[in-house]
């Protein structure tokens, strides 16, 4: 099967078969799990990562705290994901829109409580 060549446009926005990062599982008995999304041996990028959805799936209600950061080094403000009602938001999606360079993550919450991330490049800047 081909496919047309993409402009550059649209293939600088499209992400590279196996450049995307995927964690989900449990958070350890410390209550705090950080993936360095650049660095990462796995499928890291190389470079911070433009989009994404951090989910929480937390059953013993409470919260997770969320941190960012586009350097590695300075983190974000808590982001606050909490389980209160059943049509309360369990996630954050972030959009190459919102211009944040995701380097580092750092998850903060009950023990054994589940989450999901899930990262892609997206476009350099413009």
């Amino acid at each position: 099967m081909s496919h047309p060549h993409p402009s550059v446009k649209e293939e600088a926005s499209t992400p590279l078969p196996g450049h995307i990062f995927v964690r989900h599982g449990d958070l350890p008995a410390s209550g705090e799990v950080t993936f360095c999304i650049a660095n990462d041996k796995l499928d890291g990028f190389g470079r911070p990562g433009r989009t994404g959805i951090i989910k929480y799936d937390g059953f013993k209600g409470g919260e997770l705290l969320v941190q960012i950061s586009p350097d590695g080094q300075k983190f974000s403000n808590d982001i606050h994901l909490l389980i209160a009602f059943a049509s309360y938001p369990n996630f954050i999606e972030i959009k190459y829109d919102d211009r944040i360079y995701i380097h580092t993550i750092r998850l903060r919450g009950i023990p054994t409580e589940h989450y999901s991330i899930i990262i892609m490049p997206g476009r350099d800047e413009e």
